[in-house]
């Protein structure tokens, strides 16, 4: 990440928590993280979702049961 050219940023993706290394830069506030609160989904944006996705009108209880069943 430090080859990185100023003004770029770089979005990294993980299932468990960042190496010891980026310790110093998470207290510089050079790398945050987002947790599942941040990125769950509301009913409203799952609803959202499904229709860009389809052209026919989804039931809201079948988008509700998908969120549900998604936990967000």
């Amino acid at each position: 990440m430090s080859r990185l050219p100023q003004g770029v940023t770089a979005i990294l993706i993980s299932r468990s928590d960042p190496p010891a290394e980026f310790a110093r830069k998470r207290v510089n506030r050079q790398v945050r993280m987002l947790g599942w609160k941040e990125l769950r989904l509301t009913v409203e944006e799952t609803r959202g979702i499904a229709r860009l996705q389809r052209r026919r009108r989804i039931p809201v209880e079948a988008i509700r049961e998908a969120h549900r069943r998604a936990d967000g």
